[in-house]
């Protein structure tokens, strides 16, 4: 299971958040060893490839004054 553990940083201060640490984890499971993360140019979409796949995950809306996904959710599930 492939899972992509963010910390949330404000975006002017990059200063981090009390709120933590979130966990972003794919609905569908990786076949294959995950050696690169390439995220969309307009930050929606991550790109997970390794030497025998590519998968392609969503990523949720981020709101509120931190900038978190889900609302600061500590686990979260990617189409």
């Amino acid at each position: 299971m492939f899972k992509l553990l963010l910390s949330v940083y404000r975006s002017r201060s990059f200063s981090k958040t009390p709120e933590g640490d979130e966990t972003l984890i794919p609905s569908a499971p990786q076949n294959f060893t995950v050696e690169k993360i390439l995220p969309s140019t307009d930050g929606t979409f991550l790109a997970l490839a390794g030497p025998k796949g590519v998968s392609i995950i969503e990523l949720p809306r981020r709101w509120g004054p931190s900038g978190q996904y889900q609302n600061g959710k500590e686990c979260i599930i990617c189409r």
